[in-house]
């Protein structure tokens, strides 16, 4: 690394140059990759979120079905307990 650094200083102005430049990216690929790593985050809490949501749909669907069948199953046999009783006063 010190090689490095001798060169570039022995290069002058454009060695100095070339020495900002490789600093430059060094600290913009840190800043990147915080960035990067944030936007990574967010994008994990909405999945999560969307996950949860989905979840609560999938509950409410899965509810107003069973309430449904339910329902169903209540009046068909409300109307099979008519059906016998009008079977049987007809006999």
């Amino acid at each position: 690394m010190e090689a490095l650094i001798d060169t570039l200083l022995e290069g002058g102005h454009l060695g100095l140059f070339a020495a900002f430049l490789v600093y430059q990216f060094l600290v913009m690929q840190k800043r990147l990759d915080r960035v990067v790593e944030g936007f990574q985050e967010q994008i994990e809490e909405i999945r999560k979120d969307y996950d949860q949501r989905t979840d609560r749909m999938r509950e409410r669907y899965d509810r107003v079905i069973s309430e449904y069948r339910e329902r169903e199953d209540t009046q068909s046999k409300e109307i099979v307990h008519k059906l016998d009783r009008l079977i049987d006063r007809g006999n």
